[in-house]
């Protein structure tokens, strides 16, 4: 699911379309810091997975406002897919790191 924020496809937004290059950027290198940080707490013990995790969330979370910034100033006519899927990855993430109490 992370991947789906940094792959092109068809009917994605694509950093072209976002008209303020600073901001196509930003979300470009949180987007992949998404993805890197993921990768790399595959194999980490539960402290250092959840520090990850949570660095993950927050770059997750940052691609989300920059989209509807994107959103808001007109630079791009909908992004409600992205949103959906990065409101589950963070509904993901957010879980990982505050599982539920017996």
């Amino acid at each position: 699911m992370a991947s789906e924020t940094t792959r092109p496809r068809d009917h994605e937004i694509t950093l072209d379309q976002i008209a303020e290059r600073d901001l196509a950027e930003q979300i470009k290198r949180a987007a992949s810091n998404v993805v890197l940080n993921l990768a790399e707490a595959q194999r980490l013990t539960k402290g250092n997975k959840a520090k990850l995790y949570a660095i993950a969330h927050g770059s997750a979370n940052e691609v989300l406002a920059a989209l509807r910034t994107a959103v808001a100033w007109g630079w791009v006519d909908d992004a409600s897919e992205q949103l959906a899927i990065l409101d589950r990855l963070l509904a993901l993430l957010w879980r990982s790191n505050h599982p539920k109490r017996a």
